[in-house]
């Protein structure tokens, strides 16, 4: 912990991920001018071109950081456990942000992701506990595991159209958010995606989603109802209540619905599994 400064010398090639993990000292990272493969500035160690930012020292206490423009990839763990910053600014070009990259930062209060990014690792910012604000660019198409799991302040959630895939507790236990719109290509949403989002009230299905896991909203306590597009060829909502489109199968109860008694559509031959999981009737 009391490590305050990393001096990389000319023959170094190569480095792990995690690289300054718990050194919540370091302030300081250089690297000797004749080191053909890293380069240090203010405390960051970045490819020799510019790049590839590799880790941030944990002990910087700047409260914004704006990632240089020059920077299209930021490697796993890089920012883990910077408790000090508050905003990391991307810029437009970055391309790739690696697993656990931003995880388990204290104060950051916001994720905005440009349009430029197509790959984000799985976790990258799980465990935000002051995370607000999440803006997700029209260039990712996956949203990986984990990836905001346990951001228990958020409460902003915008999904550009062009996410095609969301799997499963990407965002479970985002306690703040109270109404989701999914975008206008999502095709995919996997088991406890939305898990114990406790004031989520409304979820807006489109008419692109084909594959929704029956346990995506679970402990989902205030849902009251679910809308899905009428050009949805696959779901369809009765009374808030989310069905199959030919309401064959009964696929979700909101637990927030009102009311003391259910009666179950006429024609209605399956009730999925965690159909009516913690429903007050």
């Amino acid at each position: 912990y009391s490590l305050e400064r990393v001096v990389f010398g000319a023959a170094v090639s190569s480095v792990g991920t995690n690289l300054f993990y718990a050194s919540t000292g370091l302030r300081d990272v250089e690297v000797s001018e004749k080191n053909p493969f890293f380069t240090g500035r203010d405390g960051v160690l970045y490819s020799k071109d510019g790049t590839v930012l590799y880790a941030y020292a944990p002990g910087k206490l700047d409260e914004r950081f704006v990632v240089p423009s020059t920077v299209q990839e930021i490697k796993p763990y890089a920012f883990t456990e910077v408790d000090s910053l508050c905003y990391v600014d991307l810029p437009d070009g970055l391309q790739s942000i690696g697993d656990h990259a931003f995880a388990k930062m204290a104060d950051l209060k916001e994720v905005i992701l440009p349009d430029s990014v197509t790959e984000l690792g799985a976790e990258a910012y799980t465990h935000c506990p002051s995370v607000e604000t999440v803006w997700v660019g029209s260039g990712v198409e996956v949203i990986p595991s984990g990836c905001f799991d346990t951001n228990e302040s958020l409460a902003s959630l915008t999904l550009c159209q062009g996410l095609r895939e969301i799997r499963s507790n990407a965002f479970s236990n985002a306690e703040e958010i109270t109404q989701l719109v999914l975008p206008e290509s999502l095709e995919k949403v996997e088991y406890s995606a939305f898990m114990s989002c406790d004031n989520l009230k409304q979820v807006q299905i489109p008419a692109t989603l084909r594959d929704l896991s029956t346990s995506a909203f679970n402990f989902c306590q205030s849902l009251e109802e679910y809308q899905v597009s009428p050009e949805n060829e696959n779901y369809r909502s009765e009374d808030g209540v989310l069905f199959s489109k030919d309401l064959r199968t009964m696929l979700s109860y909101p637990s927030g619905r009102q009311g003391e008694s259910y009666t179950v559509p006429e024609g209605v031959e399956i009730i999925n599994s965690y159909a009516f999981t913690c429903c007050p009737i």
